[in-house]
C-alpha cells in the first residue's frame, strides 16, 4: 500500500478561492446546494472508501477509471470548507487515495 498525504491546509487554499468564485458569480453562501468531491487510486481502495462515504450520508458514484465521485447537500461556505477539507483529507489518507478536490454549482437547484 502506498502511502499518500493529503494536505487540507493546501486544499482549503484552493477552497477559498472557489467560495470566492462562486461570490463573484452571484451565488448565495446561504443557500444550501450539492458539493461534488473528486478522489483517485487504486479501485479496492476507492470501492472501500465508497462505501464508508455512503454510510456518512454521500450520494456515490460507481468507481470508473480509477476515480470516485462522492456528493452531499448543504451549505457551502469558509467554516464548511475548513471542516470538510480536515474531514476528506484524513479518510482519503486513511483508504491510500488522493483527494482531488470539489465543486459545487453557482445555482443551488443545480446538481453539478
Amino acid at each position: 500500500m502506498r502511502l499518500i498525504h493529503n494536505d487540507p491546509k493546501e486544499q482549503v487554499a484552493r477552497g477559498l478561492e472557489q467560495l470566492r468564485d462562486l461570490v463573484s458569480s452571484g451565488a448565495d453562501l446561504t443557500a444550501p446546494r450539492m458539493a461534488t468531491h473528486g478522489f483517485s487510486g487504486d479501485t479496492d481502495a476507492l470501492e472501500a472508501l465508497g462505501y464508508a462515504l455512503r454510510q456518512s450520508g454521500y450520494q456515490v458514484e460507481p468507481v470508473e477509471d480509477g476515480e470516485l465521485t462522492a456528493r452531499a447537500y448543504g451549505v457551502v461556505d469558509e467554516p464548511w470548507l475548513r471542516e470538510a477539507m480536515v474531514i476528506l483529507c484524513r479518510v482519503a489518507d486513511r483508504f491510500s487515495v488522493q483527494y482531488e478536490g470539489w465543486t459545487a454549482a453557482d445555482d443551488p437547484k443545480t446538481v453539478n
